[in-house]
Protein backbone atom coordinates (compact mmCIF):
# COMPACT_ATOMS: atom_id res chain seq x y z
CA UNK A 1 0.00 0.00 0.00
CA UNK A 2 2.79 2.46 0.51
CA UNK A 3 4.83 1.61 -2.12
CA UNK A 4 0.94 2.17 -4.10
CA UNK A 5 0.44 5.54 -2.86
CA UNK A 6 4.25 6.46 -3.26
CA UNK A 7 3.46 5.71 -6.87
CA UNK A 8 0.00 7.32 -7.10
CA UNK A 9 1.74 10.93 -5.69
CA UNK A 10 4.80 10.29 -8.13
CA UNK A 11 2.50 10.22 -11.08
CA UNK A 12 0.48 13.28 -9.63
CA UNK A 13 3.47 15.85 -10.23
CA UNK A 14 3.98 14.39 -13.41
CA UNK A 15 2.82 15.78 -16.55
CA UNK A 16 2.85 15.17 -20.14
CA UNK A 17 3.30 17.94 -22.41
CA UNK A 18 2.10 17.96 -25.85
CA UNK A 19 3.55 19.31 -28.97
CA UNK A 20 1.67 22.20 -30.61
CA UNK A 21 1.61 23.78 -33.70
CA UNK A 22 4.13 26.44 -33.70
CA UNK A 23 5.61 28.54 -36.00
CA UNK A 24 8.86 27.61 -36.82
CA UNK A 25 11.48 29.18 -39.33
CA UNK A 26 12.92 26.55 -42.26
CA UNK A 27 15.64 27.77 -44.77
CA UNK A 28 16.19 24.91 -47.71
CA UNK A 29 19.62 26.07 -49.30
CA UNK A 30 20.94 24.15 -52.44
CA UNK A 31 24.26 22.45 -51.52
CA UNK A 32 26.14 24.28 -53.95
CA UNK A 33 26.18 27.42 -51.88
CA UNK A 34 28.51 25.68 -48.97
CA UNK A 35 32.36 24.71 -49.47
CA UNK A 36 31.88 20.52 -49.03
CA UNK A 37 30.76 18.33 -51.54
CA UNK A 38 28.58 15.68 -51.39
CA UNK A 39 32.09 13.60 -51.73
CA UNK A 40 32.94 14.53 -48.47
CA UNK A 41 29.92 12.75 -47.09
CA UNK A 42 30.39 9.25 -45.66
CA UNK A 43 29.87 6.36 -47.95
CA UNK A 44 27.73 4.84 -45.76
CA UNK A 45 25.60 7.73 -44.37
CA UNK A 46 24.79 8.15 -48.31
CA UNK A 47 24.17 4.35 -48.84
CA UNK A 48 21.79 4.18 -45.78
CA UNK A 49 20.05 7.19 -47.08
CA UNK A 50 19.61 6.16 -50.84
CA UNK A 51 18.08 2.85 -49.69
CA UNK A 52 15.59 4.51 -46.90
CA UNK A 53 14.41 7.18 -49.89
CA UNK A 54 14.52 4.77 -52.54
CA UNK A 55 11.88 2.34 -49.95
CA UNK A 56 9.68 5.96 -49.74
CA UNK A 57 11.09 7.11 -46.87
CA UNK A 58 12.73 10.53 -45.77
CA UNK A 59 16.48 10.68 -44.35
CA UNK A 60 18.52 13.10 -43.43
CA UNK A 61 21.84 13.10 -41.88
CA UNK A 62 21.72 15.72 -39.20
CA UNK A 63 23.21 17.98 -36.50
CA UNK A 64 26.87 17.67 -35.46
CA UNK A 65 28.21 15.82 -38.86
CA UNK A 66 26.25 18.94 -41.01
CA UNK A 67 27.59 21.77 -38.87
CA UNK A 68 31.53 20.15 -39.36
CA UNK A 69 30.48 20.04 -43.00
CA UNK A 70 29.52 23.80 -43.46
CA UNK A 71 32.50 24.82 -40.81
CA UNK A 72 35.37 22.98 -42.67
CA UNK A 73 35.52 20.62 -40.05
CA UNK A 74 35.64 16.62 -40.35
CA UNK A 75 33.07 14.94 -39.02
CA UNK A 76 33.61 12.24 -36.50
CA UNK A 77 30.34 10.24 -37.18
CA UNK A 78 27.10 10.73 -38.79
CA UNK A 79 23.88 10.49 -37.68
CA UNK A 80 20.64 9.92 -39.55
CA UNK A 81 17.01 10.95 -38.89
CA UNK A 82 14.11 9.28 -40.71
CA UNK A 83 10.22 8.93 -40.48
CA UNK A 84 10.79 5.33 -40.83
CA UNK A 85 10.23 3.83 -37.42
CA UNK A 86 12.88 1.58 -36.02
CA UNK A 87 11.11 -1.72 -36.92
CA UNK A 88 10.88 -0.59 -40.78
CA UNK A 89 14.85 0.67 -40.58
CA UNK A 90 15.88 -2.64 -39.15
CA UNK A 91 14.42 -4.82 -42.12
CA UNK A 92 15.95 -2.86 -44.98
CA UNK A 93 19.44 -3.43 -43.55
CA UNK A 94 21.05 -6.96 -43.55
CA UNK A 95 23.68 -5.94 -40.67
CA UNK A 96 21.37 -3.55 -38.40
CA UNK A 97 20.73 -3.70 -34.64
CA UNK A 98 17.92 -2.25 -32.85
CA UNK A 99 19.36 -0.84 -29.19
CA UNK A 100 17.50 1.31 -26.46
CA UNK A 101 14.80 1.10 -24.48
CA UNK A 102 13.20 4.62 -24.11
CA UNK A 103 13.83 5.62 -27.43
CA UNK A 104 14.90 3.05 -29.49
CA UNK A 105 17.70 3.77 -32.24
CA UNK A 106 18.74 1.24 -35.53
CA UNK A 107 22.70 1.02 -35.38
CA UNK A 108 23.05 0.29 -39.38
CA UNK A 109 26.93 -1.19 -40.46
CA UNK A 110 28.11 -0.53 -43.93
CA UNK A 111 31.40 -2.19 -44.62
CA UNK A 112 33.19 -0.87 -41.22
CA UNK A 113 31.17 2.28 -40.69
CA UNK A 114 28.13 2.54 -38.12
CA UNK A 115 25.69 4.67 -38.51
CA UNK A 116 23.15 5.62 -36.26
CA UNK A 117 19.65 6.00 -37.66
CA UNK A 118 16.77 7.15 -35.18
CA UNK A 119 12.78 8.40 -35.83
CA UNK A 120 11.93 11.72 -36.05
CA UNK A 121 10.70 12.75 -32.46
CA UNK A 122 8.15 15.33 -31.18
CA UNK A 123 8.48 16.99 -28.54
CA UNK A 124 5.81 15.42 -26.25
CA UNK A 125 7.32 14.28 -22.80
CA UNK A 126 6.53 13.07 -19.09
CA UNK A 127 7.98 15.34 -16.46
CA UNK A 128 8.66 15.11 -13.35
CA UNK A 129 7.88 18.25 -10.30
CA UNK A 130 11.39 19.27 -11.28
CA UNK A 131 10.75 19.61 -14.53
CA UNK A 132 13.16 17.15 -15.92
CA UNK A 133 12.34 14.82 -18.44
CA UNK A 134 11.73 10.95 -17.33
CA UNK A 135 10.03 9.63 -20.57
CA UNK A 136 10.00 11.06 -24.18
CA UNK A 137 9.45 8.74 -26.85
CA UNK A 138 6.66 10.46 -29.37
CA UNK A 139 7.36 9.67 -33.13
CA UNK A 140 7.10 12.82 -35.29
CA UNK A 141 7.69 14.83 -38.27
CA UNK A 142 10.91 16.59 -39.67
CA UNK A 143 9.99 19.85 -38.52
CA UNK A 144 9.04 19.03 -35.11
CA UNK A 145 12.13 17.31 -34.39
CA UNK A 146 13.85 20.28 -35.25
CA UNK A 147 11.65 21.66 -32.34
CA UNK A 148 12.87 19.90 -30.08
CA UNK A 149 16.59 20.06 -30.48
CA UNK A 150 18.74 21.92 -28.11
CA UNK A 151 21.01 24.50 -30.08
CA UNK A 152 20.32 26.34 -33.23
CA UNK A 153 23.58 24.88 -34.76
CA UNK A 154 21.93 21.10 -34.05
CA UNK A 155 18.95 21.76 -36.39
CA UNK A 156 20.86 21.29 -39.38
CA UNK A 157 19.21 18.90 -42.27
CA UNK A 158 21.24 17.55 -45.17
CA UNK A 159 19.71 15.59 -47.61
CA UNK A 160 22.66 13.66 -49.63
CA UNK A 161 20.44 12.68 -52.41
CA UNK A 162 18.74 16.02 -53.38
CA UNK A 163 21.78 18.14 -52.93
CA UNK A 164 20.19 20.48 -50.13
CA UNK A 165 20.26 21.37 -46.47
CA UNK A 166 17.65 22.01 -44.48
CA UNK A 167 18.18 24.62 -42.02
CA UNK A 168 15.61 25.69 -38.99
CA UNK A 169 15.69 28.52 -36.53
CA UNK A 170 18.24 30.46 -38.41
CA UNK A 171 21.26 28.33 -37.50
CA UNK A 172 23.07 29.38 -40.48
CA UNK A 173 23.31 32.98 -39.42
CA UNK A 174 23.92 32.02 -35.66
CA UNK A 175 27.09 30.10 -37.13
CA UNK A 176 27.76 33.29 -39.60
CA UNK A 177 27.58 35.43 -36.57
CA UNK A 178 29.55 33.05 -34.19
CA UNK A 179 27.28 32.66 -31.81
CA UNK A 180 25.30 29.61 -29.21
CA UNK A 181 22.03 29.97 -29.63
CA UNK A 182 19.32 27.71 -27.63
CA UNK A 183 16.22 26.63 -29.05
CA UNK A 184 12.94 27.47 -26.86
CA UNK A 185 12.91 29.13 -23.46
CA UNK A 186 16.34 28.91 -21.36
CA UNK A 187 14.81 28.45 -18.27
CA UNK A 188 12.67 25.31 -18.89
CA UNK A 189 14.99 23.73 -21.57
CA UNK A 190 17.79 23.30 -19.07
CA UNK A 191 15.17 22.04 -16.75
CA UNK A 192 14.20 19.13 -19.05
CA UNK A 193 18.03 18.28 -19.80
CA UNK A 194 20.77 20.33 -17.25
CA UNK A 195 23.14 17.93 -19.17
CA UNK A 196 22.42 20.91 -22.02
CA UNK A 197 24.54 23.19 -19.84
CA UNK A 198 27.67 21.16 -20.00
CA UNK A 199 26.87 20.37 -23.96
CA UNK A 200 26.65 24.19 -24.67
CA UNK A 201 29.64 25.17 -22.98
CA UNK A 202 31.34 22.38 -25.21
CA UNK A 203 29.66 22.75 -28.57
CA UNK A 204 30.82 26.90 -28.05
CA UNK A 205 34.15 25.85 -26.90
CA UNK A 206 34.75 23.10 -29.74
CA UNK A 207 33.01 25.97 -33.05
CA UNK A 208 34.52 29.26 -30.96
CA UNK A 209 30.95 30.61 -30.53
CA UNK A 210 30.06 32.85 -27.76
CA UNK A 211 26.96 32.22 -24.98
CA UNK A 212 25.77 35.78 -23.87
CA UNK A 213 25.36 36.84 -20.61
CA UNK A 214 21.63 36.31 -19.69
CA UNK A 215 22.44 32.72 -21.35
CA UNK A 216 25.10 32.21 -19.24
CA UNK A 217 23.51 33.34 -16.13
CA UNK A 218 20.82 30.77 -16.99
CA UNK A 219 23.33 27.92 -17.11
CA UNK A 220 24.84 29.38 -13.64
CA UNK A 221 21.25 29.22 -12.53
CA UNK A 222 20.56 25.71 -13.25
CA UNK A 223 23.51 24.26 -12.65
CA UNK A 224 23.07 22.63 -9.73
CA UNK A 225 20.73 20.16 -11.45
CA UNK A 226 23.70 18.63 -12.97
CA UNK A 227 24.01 17.02 -9.45
CA UNK A 228 20.71 15.31 -10.00
CA UNK A 229 21.78 13.48 -13.08
CA UNK A 230 22.95 10.06 -13.19
CA UNK A 231 26.97 9.67 -12.61
CA UNK A 232 27.08 7.81 -15.77
CA UNK A 233 25.63 10.63 -18.39
CA UNK A 234 27.88 13.25 -16.75
CA UNK A 235 30.82 11.12 -17.27
CA UNK A 236 29.84 10.24 -20.72
CA UNK A 237 29.45 14.73 -21.42
CA UNK A 238 32.80 14.41 -19.53
CA UNK A 239 34.90 12.12 -21.96
CA UNK A 240 33.04 14.23 -24.81
CA UNK A 241 34.80 17.77 -23.32
CA UNK A 242 38.07 15.39 -23.64
CA UNK A 243 37.81 14.53 -26.67
CA UNK A 244 36.61 17.52 -28.16
CA UNK A 245 39.90 18.71 -29.20
CA UNK A 246 39.43 21.64 -27.09
CA UNK A 247 39.44 20.22 -23.34
CA UNK A 248 41.66 22.98 -22.32
CA UNK A 249 39.17 26.18 -23.50
CA UNK A 250 36.49 23.80 -22.37
CA UNK A 251 37.61 23.66 -18.53
CA UNK A 252 38.88 27.56 -18.34
CA UNK A 253 35.05 28.08 -19.25
CA UNK A 254 33.84 25.81 -16.46
CA UNK A 255 36.32 27.16 -14.01
CA UNK A 256 35.96 30.46 -14.59
CA UNK A 257 31.86 30.25 -14.70
CA UNK A 258 31.53 28.07 -11.09
CA UNK A 259 29.96 25.14 -13.26
CA UNK A 260 33.11 22.62 -12.84
CA UNK A 261 31.94 21.58 -9.18
CA UNK A 262 29.08 20.33 -10.79
CA UNK A 263 30.58 18.12 -13.65
CA UNK A 264 31.93 15.35 -12.07
CA UNK A 265 33.66 14.44 -8.47
CA UNK A 266 37.13 13.85 -10.34
CA UNK A 267 36.86 17.46 -11.84
CA UNK A 268 36.36 18.99 -8.25
CA UNK A 269 40.01 17.99 -7.55
CA UNK A 270 40.53 21.13 -9.60
CA UNK A 271 39.01 23.40 -7.10
CA UNK A 272 40.41 22.33 -3.71
CA UNK A 273 44.12 21.55 -4.10
CA UNK A 274 47.27 23.93 -4.84
CA UNK A 275 48.24 25.76 -8.23
CA UNK A 276 50.84 23.36 -8.52
CA UNK A 277 48.07 20.68 -8.75
CA UNK A 278 46.39 23.27 -11.48
CA UNK A 279 49.26 23.29 -13.51
CA UNK A 280 50.33 20.31 -13.89
CA UNK A 281 46.38 19.69 -15.49
CA UNK A 282 46.58 22.37 -17.24
CA UNK A 283 49.42 21.12 -18.95
CA UNK A 284 47.53 17.54 -19.47
CA UNK A 285 44.77 19.34 -21.21
CA UNK A 286 46.87 21.12 -23.42
CA UNK A 287 48.55 17.79 -24.34
CA UNK A 288 45.51 15.88 -24.83
CA UNK A 289 44.17 18.52 -27.15
CA UNK A 290 47.65 18.96 -29.24
CA UNK A 291 47.49 14.69 -29.55
CA UNK A 292 44.02 14.45 -30.83
CA UNK A 293 44.54 17.62 -33.32
CA UNK A 294 47.57 15.57 -34.77
CA UNK A 295 45.06 12.28 -34.98
CA UNK A 296 47.15 10.26 -31.73
CA UNK A 297 45.72 8.02 -29.54
CA UNK A 298 44.67 9.50 -25.93
CA UNK A 299 43.62 7.64 -23.00
CA UNK A 300 41.05 8.46 -20.47
CA UNK A 301 42.97 6.74 -17.80
CA UNK A 302 46.07 9.04 -18.44
CA UNK A 303 43.51 12.27 -18.02
CA UNK A 304 41.77 10.74 -15.17
CA UNK A 305 45.21 9.41 -13.54
CA UNK A 306 46.36 13.72 -13.56
CA UNK A 307 43.14 14.81 -12.17
CA UNK A 308 43.46 12.50 -9.30
CA UNK A 309 47.08 12.50 -8.84
CA UNK A 310 46.80 15.66 -5.86
CA UNK A 311 44.99 13.36 -3.93
CA UNK A 312 47.22 9.98 -4.79
CA UNK A 313 50.44 12.51 -3.99
CA UNK A 314 49.25 13.82 -0.70
CA UNK A 315 48.78 10.70 0.99
CA UNK A 316 51.95 8.70 -0.84
CA UNK A 317 53.75 11.83 0.74
CA UNK A 318 51.89 11.45 4.60
CA UNK A 319 52.48 7.10 4.18
CA UNK A 320 56.16 7.99 3.92
CA UNK A 321 56.75 10.30 6.85
CA UNK A 322 54.84 7.57 8.65
CA UNK A 323 57.61 5.38 7.76
CA UNK A 324 56.84 3.23 4.64
CA UNK A 325 58.76 2.89 2.20
CA UNK A 326 57.92 4.85 -1.24
CA UNK A 327 56.85 1.39 -2.46
CA UNK A 328 54.53 0.52 0.30
CA UNK A 329 53.50 4.10 0.75
CA UNK A 330 51.88 4.16 -3.08
CA UNK A 331 50.05 0.57 -2.56
CA UNK A 332 48.55 1.73 0.50
CA UNK A 333 47.38 4.52 -1.43
CA UNK A 334 45.73 2.57 -3.69
CA UNK A 335 44.18 0.76 -1.44
CA UNK A 336 42.71 4.02 0.13
CA UNK A 337 41.55 4.99 -3.57
CA UNK A 338 40.28 2.29 -4.25
CA UNK A 339 37.74 2.12 -0.90
CA UNK A 340 36.82 6.15 -2.01
CA UNK A 341 33.49 6.64 -2.93
CA UNK A 342 34.73 8.33 -5.71
CA UNK A 343 35.92 4.87 -7.17
CA UNK A 344 32.29 3.73 -7.96
CA UNK A 345 32.03 6.73 -10.43
CA UNK A 346 35.61 5.57 -12.59
CA UNK A 347 35.04 2.38 -14.88
CA UNK A 348 37.46 -0.61 -14.00
CA UNK A 349 39.35 -0.30 -17.30
CA UNK A 350 40.46 3.71 -16.47
CA UNK A 351 41.08 2.77 -13.14
CA UNK A 352 43.39 -0.27 -14.08
CA UNK A 353 45.13 2.18 -16.24
CA UNK A 354 45.19 4.76 -13.43
CA UNK A 355 47.11 2.45 -10.77
CA UNK A 356 49.73 1.41 -13.27
CA UNK A 357 50.25 4.79 -14.19
CA UNK A 358 50.80 5.43 -10.26
CA UNK A 359 52.74 2.54 -9.46
CA UNK A 360 55.03 3.46 -12.16
CA UNK A 361 55.82 6.43 -10.83
CA UNK A 362 57.27 5.25 -8.02
CA UNK A 363 59.97 3.00 -9.76
CA UNK A 364 60.79 6.24 -12.56
CA UNK A 365 61.31 8.47 -9.56
CA UNK A 366 62.98 5.71 -7.23
CA UNK A 367 65.10 3.09 -9.25
CA UNK A 368 67.81 1.76 -7.54
CA UNK A 369 69.99 -0.82 -10.37
CA UNK A 370 70.03 -1.48 -13.97
CA UNK A 371 67.82 -4.29 -14.17
CA UNK A 372 65.00 -2.73 -12.96
CA UNK A 373 65.58 0.25 -15.26
CA UNK A 374 65.25 -3.29 -17.91
CA UNK A 375 62.38 -4.13 -16.35
CA UNK A 376 60.53 -0.64 -16.21
CA UNK A 377 61.14 0.20 -19.73
CA UNK A 378 59.70 -3.62 -20.76
CA UNK A 379 56.14 -2.70 -18.76
CA UNK A 380 52.98 -2.46 -20.90
CA UNK A 381 52.14 0.92 -19.19
CA UNK A 382 55.72 2.54 -19.47
CA UNK A 383 55.25 4.91 -22.11
CA UNK A 384 51.52 6.50 -20.36
CA UNK A 385 53.80 6.54 -16.97
CA UNK A 386 56.70 8.08 -18.67
CA UNK A 387 54.30 11.03 -20.31
CA UNK A 388 53.10 11.62 -17.28
CA UNK A 389 56.37 11.59 -14.80
CA UNK A 390 57.47 14.59 -17.67
CA UNK A 391 54.49 16.05 -17.04
CA UNK A 392 55.14 16.18 -13.34
CA UNK A 393 58.13 17.47 -14.26
CA UNK A 394 57.02 20.28 -16.25
CA UNK A 395 54.74 21.40 -12.85
CA UNK A 396 57.70 21.04 -10.27
CA UNK A 397 56.37 17.71 -9.01
CA UNK A 398 59.78 15.49 -9.91
CA UNK A 399 63.23 16.84 -10.27
CA UNK A 400 63.80 18.00 -13.71
CA UNK A 401 67.10 16.60 -13.69
CA UNK A 402 65.53 12.76 -13.58
CA UNK A 403 63.16 13.65 -15.58
CA UNK A 404 66.19 14.57 -18.36
CA UNK A 405 67.74 11.06 -17.49
CA UNK A 406 64.98 9.12 -18.48
CA UNK A 407 64.41 10.97 -21.54
CA UNK A 408 67.79 10.39 -22.71
CA UNK A 409 67.04 6.94 -22.45
CA UNK A 410 63.77 7.12 -24.16
CA UNK A 411 64.47 9.34 -26.80
CA UNK A 412 68.32 8.55 -27.43
CA UNK A 413 68.39 5.33 -25.96
CA UNK A 414 71.62 6.85 -23.46
CA UNK A 415 71.66 4.86 -20.82
CA UNK A 416 74.71 7.01 -18.74
CA UNK A 417 72.83 9.76 -17.60
CA UNK A 418 70.53 7.59 -15.64
CA UNK A 419 73.09 5.14 -14.42
CA UNK A 420 74.96 7.85 -13.02
CA UNK A 421 71.97 8.41 -10.79
CA UNK A 422 71.52 5.08 -9.46
CA UNK A 423 72.36 4.72 -5.60
CA UNK A 424 74.92 1.50 -6.30
CA UNK A 425 76.54 3.75 -8.92
CA UNK A 426 77.04 6.06 -6.79
CA UNK A 427 78.22 4.06 -3.86
CA UNK A 428 80.84 2.27 -5.93
CA UNK A 429 82.08 5.78 -7.22
CA UNK A 430 82.71 6.68 -3.11
CA UNK A 431 84.56 3.30 -2.93
CA UNK A 432 87.14 3.84 -5.79
CA UNK A 433 87.51 7.01 -5.22
CA UNK A 434 88.31 6.13 -0.82
CA UNK A 435 90.80 3.49 -2.01
CA UNK A 436 92.83 5.32 -4.17
CA UNK A 437 93.06 7.41 -1.33
CA UNK A 438 94.44 5.36 0.90
CA UNK A 439 96.71 3.48 -1.97
CA UNK A 440 98.20 7.34 -2.20
CA UNK A 441 98.80 7.53 1.55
Amino acid sequence: MAMLNKLIGHLRFNKAKKATPQAISLDIVPLSRFRFSREAVSHAALHVAKVLQDKGFKAFIVGGAVRDLILSEKPKDFDIVTDALPEQVKRLFKRAQKIGRRFPIVHVYSGRELVEVSTFRQESAIFNDQGRIIRDNCYGTIDMDAARRDFTCNALYLDPIAGTVHCYHHALNHLKDKKLVLIGDPEIRFKEDPIRILRGIRISSKLNLSIDDQLMQTMQKHAHLIDNEPMSRRFDELAKIIYSKHAYTCFTILIDTGLLSFVHPVTQILLTYSQQAWILIHRMLQQTDARLQRNQHISLGFVVAAFLWPIAKTLWQQYMKEGLSPAHAMQQCLTDIHRHPIRQHIRQKIITTVNEIWRLQNRLQYVKTKKQIDKIAGHPYFRAAYDFFLLRAESEDVDHDLAYCWQQLVEKNDFAPLLATLPSTKQAKQRRRSKRVKDHL
